[in-house]
């Protein structure tokens, strides 16, 4: 059985990432641009930035990713009656998943890692 076309390219890529590592962050840059919700994409990416200590890079892409996931869980909220909607973020302030004037406090992964990552890159940065 032959492997998928998509996965025969992420072996490539991974393999340039030792040889060539400017051809394999084009490859990832382009999975991001075709599919903005591609964490494995962000994933290498990051690492690619780091090694090559372009942080300014690797910040920038942070955020990007971060951002790309923020609005897409935003958009994918479940919508519920006002009372619903009024009694959930009650068990969530109660709960400690977000704070009174509503903003979570805990975020879901990808965002939570990348956070601590942005915070370490922006070390790198000073």
């Amino acid at each position: 059985m032959q492997a998928p076309v998509h996965k025969m390219k992420q072996e490539e890529a991974l393999q340039d990432e030792k040889t060539d590592p400017k051809a394999s962050i084009k490859h990832y840059e382009e999975r991001i641009k075709k599919n903005e919700l591609d964490t494995d994409a962000y994933h290498r990416l990051m690492i690619l930035y780091r090694k090559e200590k372009e942080y300014k890079k690797e910040t920038a892409l942070i955020r990007k990713a971060i951002k790309a996931f923020e609005l897409f869980y935003a958009k994918h909220q479940p919508s519920h009656s006002k009372k619903v909607a009024a009694l959930s973020r009650a068990i969530a302030v109660s709960s400690g998943l977000i704070d009174k004037k509503g903003k979570a406090v805990y975020n879901p992964e990808p965002i939570a890692g990348w956070k601590k990552r942005l915070a370490t890159a922006m070390k790198k940065l000073k």
